[in-house]
């Protein structure tokens, strides 16, 4: 496939370096003596190598001097002469020393893009980093020497880029070791060059012009602590942390058609988890493909509540009450079924919802379109004026 001499003597170098080092992976110890007193060991094979435990730094700079690793991008580029594979190296962060996750991103690419090679093919690979975000911040203000002066922006972005290039250099060090192929010190970009910025900030207009770019309210998490707006990839959630949850009954203005015949008033019950958006809201989810049921507690006689049937079982024992079913029917019943949520006198709707899944609550969902995004998203669906 190749036919190049410099290709050649490539392979040739790296066959000579590696048989150095090549050995039987599992080799009996040799003059081991077999003690009379212990039967079976003669059957238990004890593997010997002679790599040793840990690597050795001489030996690593041998092997790229030999190999070349550094040149192997630059050859293929003037070399080959197939189709060209293109790979986007998404950019990891500059916040840090690298990890094993850094490395298994990096070491899969280079094989993708050595096996592209070996078929002949031009690879046009440029890695890069991101050197903007909440986690450089972070790093900028902790290096302060006085950590409550005020922060001055202009003085935090200056600390942030020099932390960043520091960083990118000590991550570029490591992908050299690891042998990714890459121009590392011409083909490199940065989020923060100049240049960079300035042909974001020409797509963005391009969107813009083109009607893809407008300005709207969205619902956006909050950190109290940063005092900033975080991206849901930067939320960290505490596995052992347990919310409180509250049950609200919601007293309905129209009820569903299966249940028309019952006399009674009767009350949605809403389960949430942020009680403190109950001020904001707007609706109640329902799912389409659950059955609900219009049941009677024995704690509350003379009341009706809508629930989901699949849910009476766990909301007995939450509830303490038994609790009878008069009558249940599918979830597309609840359309154009409304409620007041006893902070005003207006009809609120019922509304379908994807979210709304079994398992926890009873099936109906508090619904807050200021305050989460799957509440948003419905609001948006159905035409609702979010506030």
């Amino acid at each position: 496939m190749f036919k190049t001499r410099s290709f050649a003597n490539f392979c040739s170098n790296y066959r000579k370096l590696t048989s150095q080092w090549t050995c039987l992976a599992c080799v009996r110890a040799k003059g081991s003596v077999e003690p009379k007193t212990k039967t079976y060991s003669h059957t238990i094979l004890f593997p010997k190598t002679d790599f040793p435990a840990r690597s050795n730094n001489k030996t690593k700079e041998e092997i790229q001097k030999t190999t070349q690793f550094s040149q192997l991008y630059n050859w293929q580029r003037e070399h080959l002469s197939g189709p060209e594979f293109v790979l986007h190296d998404g950019p990891p962060y500059a916040n840090g020393d690298l990890h094993m996750g850094h490395a298994v991103n990096k070491i899969i690419k280079d094989i993708n893009n050595r096996s592209q090679i070996l078929q002949g093919n031009k690879v046009h690979y440029i890695p890069g980093w991101d050197c903007h975000g909440l986690p450089i911040e972070f790093k900028a203000l902790q290096s302060k020497t006085k950590k409550n002066e005020p922060s001055d922006p202009v003085q935090t972005r200056k600390i942030a880029r020099s932390f960043a290039l520091e960083t990118v250099e000590r991550q570029k060090d490591a992908f050299r070791s690891w042998g990714v192929m890459a121009d590392w010190d011409d083909q490199c970009y940065l989020t923060l060059n100049k240049k960079y910025v300035q042909n974001q900030l020409r797509q963005f207009y391009k969107m813009y012009k083109s009607g893809l770019i407008y300005r709207a309210l969205k619902p956006v998490y909050w950190s109290p602590s940063s005092k900033t707006a975080l991206a849901e990839a930067e939320l960290e959630y505490d596995p052992q942390f347990k919310s409180k949850e509250v049950y609200v009954k919601m007293p309905m203005t129209k009820i569903p058609e299966p249940a028309k015949h019952l006399s009674e008033k009767m009350s949605a019950i809403i389960w949430t988890t942020t009680p403190w958006t109950l001020v904001a809201n707007k609706a109640i989810a329902y799912s389409a493909h659950m059955m609900y049921a219009v049941v009677t507690l024995s704690s509350r006689p003379g009341e009706l509540f809508l629930i989901a049937k699949d849910q009476i079982e766990e909301l007995e024992k939450v509830l303490g009450a038994d609790i009878t079913i008069l009558v249940d029917f599918e979830g597309r019943h609840l359309q154009g079924c409304s409620y007041t949520n006893n902070l005003s006198t207006d009809a609120l709707p019922f509304l379908e919802a994807d979210h709304v899944t079994k398992g926890k609550g009873t099936g109906l969902v508090h619904t807050a379109p200021a305050h989460g995004p799957d509440d948003f998203l419905v609001a948006l669906k159905n035409n609702m004026t979010v506030v």
